[in-house]
């Protein structure tokens, strides 16, 4: 074919040389004579081929001779050492500024843990001395980083062939001594006696010094903890003082004293039992309104709370620099904790009805900080983040994870259009294949196989358990160690998060009042006729007004019908510390009462101003 008539076919230049080198090639691949490469090019193949070929045949194999050959391993490995402080049961690590921080260090593999505990004292305690004290005043262990104790005789191979890490990283752990010393007074019974039964003030003038009654039967005199004229008495996990004047009183009396009748009508009677009394361990936190998740976060960072403490005080403050007037007695600090896990669902997670937690970059310290603020909420005023998924909480507890949970709450995680879209494709596949928005399921999620009606559902879960589970696995190991002091219900999760997520029935059912009179009888009607009408989001809001918590952690809300000054400062209130509901008690119908709720609840303004 000339090239004129080639060109009525193929318009293009190109094109054309490209249709007559390739009929040249089929051609010449038929006939047998590949010849369509140049000489030159030929030569250069040829030359290549006999290289390859000699290599072959005199060249030795040099990695099956360097097999099993252990002169080229490394002798020694890297590895870091940080510095715990123990306290209460509980490990802090300690900042750089402290003493503590992170060491980038080396040592053989054959070193044992023995070893490297000497050289965590050089570094940490130098000349035997540091921030915390002197190295005479600790007991020093080295852990892991899951604050396990380390076995002395391990070696850092060892470590290295168990953990399976890149980067092994080592804690040496300070508890201080205690150096309480003893004396010859042992109990308060011992010390009454010596008193005598009715030894008065003024025979014990001379007595100023104090007595302190420890766990282990001894007394400690001259503490500084107390003035002179006081005794304390402790018990495992307590301090209590209790005052005594010393001064010269004859009608002040010490022990069982003879009395004549009448004269303790109005007096408690003394019990010894009564004295000594286990009272909790509070600790003060001072928390900014609107960073509260950042303020919480830094409070464990700094060591400043642990999940081991029983019970916390908060102090807000408002954005102005003033502290609200609100005093703490777990209203609140359920407040606060509805605050954090508000900010971290928002700033921390995706997902529609069910949250999972997803990576950010600049979260990276501050995962295990979350998890010990979800213990601490839950082991002190029962507050559990309920929203995030029960498959996400399963896996970071180590339990098994039900396939039907899995896709249950799949669906509760993705938009509302693809929960719909995935249900048709479960119930009739070929309706929803070819659709536009199917393949846009399929590419968002990052689906690699061909779907057929076959193995959907076992694509489907394999596609929840990748967002569920193996998306979040990096959170999922920062949390795991420190979950394990949940202190669950026997049902386990399942029981908690029902226990805790509200509906109206269960609402009404914690509502208590004192006997009502008809019109309060109406109001109640109001009420709970508002209750049931509310959304989700709105009882959720409900029940943070009147607990300080979102979520159903209180047994009851007391309902109090008060009498307003005026119409106009009409408005109900709330007491979060002790759940109580204060209703006015002028309310004609129905929609008044809902409409000054609805206004009170979006307001979205959470202030304690009453004290």
């Amino acid at each position: 074919m000339s090239d004129e008539q080639l060109l009525r076919i193929v318009p293009r230049f190109g094109d054309r040389i490209a249709i007559r080198q390739y009929c040249k090639r089929e051609v010449a691949a038929l006939e047998g004579n590949s010849t369509t490469l140049s000489k030159a090019t030929e030569n250069l193949m040829s030359k290549l081929q006999e290289k390859r070929a000699f290599k072959r045949k005199h060249g030795d194999n040099r990695s099956e001779k360097l097999s099993g050959n252990s002169n080229a391993q490394k002798t020694e490995r890297s590895y870091q050492m940080g510095l715990f402080e123990e306290i209460r049961g509980s490990f802090i690590q300690i900042k750089e500024k402290r003493g503590g921080g992170t060491r980038h260090l080396k040592a053989l593999k054959s070193a044992t843990m023995a070893e490297l505990l000497e050289s965590g004292k050089e570094l940490f305690f130098p000349n035997g001395k540091n921030k915390l004290g002197d190295i005479t005043e600790f007991e020093l262990k080295l852990r892991d980083f899951t604050e396990e104790e380390l076995h002395p005789q391990t070696t850092l191979g060892e470590q290295y062939e168990l953990r399976k890490v890149k980067m092994l990283r080592l804690y040496l752990s300070c508890k201080r001594i205690d150096t309480t010393p003893s004396t010859s007074k042992n109990t308060v019974d011992e010390f009454a006696a010596e008193q005598g039964p009715s030894t008065s003030a003024e025979a014990c003038e001379c007595e100023e010094e104090l007595v302190v009654i420890t766990e282990n039967n001894s007394s400690i005199t001259d503490s500084p903890l107390l003035s002179d004229n006081s005794v304390m008495l402790i018990e495992p996990g307590t301090m209590n003082v209790i005052q005594s004047s010393i001064l010269v009183d004859e009608e002040i009396q010490f022990g069982y004293a003879v009395l004549e009748d009448g004269m303790l009508d109005d007096t408690l009677p003394m019990d010894p039992t009564e004295i000594v009394q286990d009272k909790l361990q509070t600790t003060k936190l001072r928390l900014r309104r609107g960073n509260i998740f950042q303020d919480l976060n830094a409070a464990f960072k700094d060591g400043l709370v642990s999940v081991n403490d029983c019970l916390v005080e908060i102090e807000m403050v408002l954005p102005n620099g003033s502290t609200e007037k609100g005093e703490d007695n777990g209203g609140i600090f359920r407040d606060a904790l509805s605050e954090y896990w508000g900010t971290f669902i928002m700033k921390c997670t995706s997902g529609n009805t069910l949250k999972v937690p997803m990576t950010r970059h600049d979260m990276k310290d501050e995962w295990e900080n979350v998890a010990k603020v979800m213990v601490l909420g839950y082991n002190t005023v029962q507050y559990f983040p309920i929203v995030l998924a029960k498959p996400f909480l399963c896996y970071c507890l180590g339990l098994n994870i039900e396939e039907d949970e899995l896709f249950t709450a799949f669906l509760e995680i993705v938009s509302p259009e693809e929960k719909q879209l995935v249900e048709e494709a479960m119930r009739d596949f070929t309706s929803v294949s070819e659709r536009e928005e199917w393949v846009e399921f399929l590419e968002a999620h990052d689906v690699k196989l061909f779907i057929t009606e076959n193995n959907v559902k076992q694509i489907l879960l394999d596609v929840a358990h990748k967002e569920i589970v193996q998306d979040p696995a990096y959170i999922a190991e920062c949390w795991s160690p420190v979950l394990k002091k949940l202190k669950l219900p026997p049902g386990g999760l399942n029981e908690l998060m029902m226990s805790l997520t509200p509906t109206a029935r269960k609402v009404i059912g914690i509502l208590q009042h004192e006997t009502l009179n008809n019109r309060e009888c109406q109001i109640m009607d109001y009420l709970k006729r508002f209750i049931k009408h509310c959304s989700d989001v709105r009882l959720r809001k409900f029940l943070r007004f009147c607990t300080g918590a979102d979520l159903l952690v209180a047994r009851f809300i007391h309902v109090r019908f008060v009498q307003p000054q005026s119409s106009f400062t009409r408005s109900p209130q709330s007491h979060t510390c002790g759940c109580v509901l204060e209703v006015p008690n002028n309310y004609t119908s129905y929609p008044e009462l809902a409409e000054e709720f609805i206004n009170i609840l979006d307001a979205n303004i959470w202030v304690m101003d009453i004290v």
